[in-house]
């Protein structure tokens, strides 16, 4: 799934809420790599590995089979290489 958000954006959420001392340290030192540029974003609507991804839902049956449709949804992404 495509996630518009940023790191930048990221960092301004945690700003609001609480400052960035109110939260993991490696969570904030985490985005604020990514928002220098050392780390890659995740993928937006417009990256072709989005536009080549696939749903499928699954879920259990009593019997521990698995039944597609409805239920806990899995995401596979195919990424291209």
């Amino acid at each position: 799934m495509p996630d518009p958000s940023t790191f930048a954006e990221a960092l301004e959420v945690l700003d609001t809420r609480g400052g960035r001392g109110a939260f993991p340290p490696a969570v904030v030192a985490s985005l604020q790599r990514g928002d220098r540029g050392e780390m890659a974003e995740t993928p937006k609507a417009d990256d072709p590995r989005i536009k080549r991804s696939d749903r499928t839902h699954h879920r259990r049956t009593n019997d521990g089979r698995r039944r597609s449709g409805g239920g806990r949804a899995i995401a596979r992404l195919r990424m291209c290489t």
